[in-house]
């Protein structure tokens, strides 16, 4: 459960050496307000930026996008913003790096 104002931050993460790589995260549920969203960074560089529905009871998916990744060992954390509901979380299931096929 990733809670706003208490990111999840991930051990560094060793990627395979690739010339584009592309992120999809899956949630399992959410509460948030319309203005609530979801960051993932590595290091300190913001991957996405997600709009996940306001209420979830089961699994959404981002749709993959192409991500830059800082290093080959990058340090990720999911965070949720949220100015409008101090309560707001989600609840993170994966995080999926694959290779963008060329």
């Amino acid at each position: 459960m990733v809670r706003a104002g208490d990111p999840l931050t991930f051990p560094v993460e060793h990627v395979p050496k690739t010339m584009s790589t592309t992120m999809a995260v899956t949630l399992r549920g959410a509460r948030l307000s319309p203005a609530g969203r979801v960051r993932v960074l590595a290091d300190e560089a913001l991957l996405l930026e997600l709009d996940p529905p306001d209420s979830l009871d089961g699994a959404w998916h981002s749709p993959p996008t192409v991500v830059a990744l800082p290093g080959p060992a990058p340090r990720f954390r999911v965070e949720v913003l949220d100015p409008e509901r101090p309560d707001a979380h989600v609840a993170v299931r994966d995080l999926v790096l694959l290779p963008t096929p060329e």
